[in-house]
């Protein structure tokens, strides 16, 4: 059963936050200037839906760890390109957050156990990607040998795996995916080798989100750390009033 409580997170933990994306009205007050310009420039409604809704999970989050109200949390955005769109990053000390939505899925990890990535995959019939684009050659020959059945499922864990290790080593898409091999769909999850940080430790587990989706954590830390699920859609239900 996932827990709706939002409270100080203890050191040394992940908490996982899903929700399913919806309008939440009033909410503008929370939001940083940045990010309600990114807001407002979605032109599809569930677009716009998905990243309020992460905004505002991180916000009622991180504003009860630090006691301070969602629109006091001090976040700033920082990417590689310079402009203010990547992942939420608190300027005070305090936990790690990535954010991550796919079709109706919203994730956003919170963790005092250091740097974290998560990512959620919808498994829709096409990926638009080839195996390629996310397998090394050795994982894609390994892949080959799956079942049909169970084809689409696999492929999808694997890129969420992938996905949140790149996120957490702070590298997104900079990287080729298949510069990080992780362990087989059918096993544990697991990171077999990283070409461009051979030495980092990375801890990677998979997440028990809805049928149709495959979602990871993975976290900087040699050490198994706890990770929670937490019911965000409660959450927003306590916290956003329908009037906002």
């Amino acid at each position: 059963m996932l827990s709706a409580m939002s409270t100080p997170i203890p050191l040394g933990e992940c908490h996982v936050w899903s929700a399913s994306p919806r309008p939440l009205p009033g909410v503008e007050r929370w939001l940083a200037p940045e990010e309600g310009e990114r807001r407002a420039a979605y032109r599809r409604d569930a677009d716009r839906d998905r990243f309020t809704v992460g905004c505002v999970v991180t916000r009622v989050v991180l504003a009860a760890h630090l006691g301070v109200s969602p629109g006091e949390v001090p976040l700033r955005r920082d990417c590689r390109c310079g402009r203010p769109h990547g992942r939420p990053r608190l300027t005070v000390p305090g936990p790690c957050v990535s954010v991550s939505h796919s079709g109706g899925l919203v994730l956003v990890a919170v963790s005092t156990a250091g740097e974290v990535g998560v990512d959620v995959q919808e498994c829709t019939p096409d990926p638009g990607v080839p195996v390629e684009a996310v397998m090394s050659a050795r994982e894609a020959a390994g892949f080959r040998m799956t079942p049909p059945r169970a084809r689409t499922a696999g492929f999808y864990t694997v890129w969420a795996r992938k996905e949140a290790v790149l996120k957490a080593t702070g590298d997104g898409l900079t990287v080729p995916m298949p510069h990080a091999e992780v362990t087989r769909p059918d096993r544990a999850a697991g990171v077999l080798r990283l070409a461009h940080r051979p030495d980092l430790p990375v801890g990677l587990w998979d997440l028990p989100v809805p049928p149709g989706y495959a979602g990871a954590v993975a976290l900087l830390r040699p050490t198994p750390v706890p990770v929670e699920m937490r019911d965000a859609d409660a959450l927003l239900d306590r916290y956003v009033t329908p009037a906002g």
